[in-house]
């Protein structure tokens, strides 16, 4: 089975949107199939279980930071201008959740400009975690409206901003035997994510890693 993530909610910067469809995208990874399975039973969720924090990389970011994320100074890192967040993702996974988490706990890395995006405050978000709890991975998109109508998928918009996006990617698709074909891919507003504004268990984040890190 490959690698499964419920699509949680969507927001959009003027106003935000909580939502919550039953939908559950199969990326299709044939290597992910020994990985526990996504849980979708209910399970309590505190305040201490939720550690989100919020890359900055210059002083001047610092000042907009949000009092309830956790804040993460990316400044020195020798890759992070190479691999943006993503750095920040293999540092997080390797110190806090490769070596396991709590069944309740939730982990994610949000950038410096989350309010700018959103217009919602970390509080808001901890409380709609807290509000809706017992899946693996919550997620805001705060252009559910801007791209969704004008492309098929979230590659497609990629590509008119980096012109030869797709062929690369579905060469290093094809090359891990990755079953997906990103031109027949089509998603809807539920679906997409074009920020990396999700919090996630560990059972997630192991599934995510496993994907994500053949490609690093």
């Amino acid at each position: 089975m490959g690698l499964r993530i419920l699509k949680i909610t969507v927001a959009t910067p003027i106003e935000p949107c909580f939502s919550r469809p039953n939908v559950i995208y199969n990326l299709g990874n044939p290597s992910l199939s020994n990985l526990p399975r996504l849980n979708l039973g209910h399970v309590a969720m505190e305040l201490n279980s939720i550690r989100i924090h919020q890359i900055y990389y210059a002083e001047p970011q610092k000042a907009g930071l949000d009092p309830d994320f956790v804040p993460y100074d990316n400044s020195g890192s020798s890759n992070g201008r190479k691999w943006c967040e993503y750095d920040v993702f293999k540092c997080v996974f390797a110190k806090e959740v490769s070596n396991g988490l709590a069944r309740n706990q939730y982990v994610g890395c949000l950038s410096w400009k989350f309010y700018q995006k959103t217009h919602l405050t970390g509080k808001s978000w901890i409380q709609w975690m807290q509000s809706q709890p017992g899946f693996d991975v919550y997620f805001i998109n705060p252009f559910r409206d801007l791209y969704t109508s004008q492309y098929q998928n979230v590659w497609y918009q990629g590509e008119t901003r980096h012109p030869g996006l797709l062929d690369f990617t579905q060469g290093l698709f094809d090359k891990l035997d990755y079953k997906i074909q990103l031109r027949e891919l089509i998603n809807n507003s539920d679906e997409m994510a074009y920020c990396n504004y999700w919090v996630g268990n560990e059972r997630f984040w192991k599934r995510y890693m496993a994907f994500c890190e053949p490609l690093y």
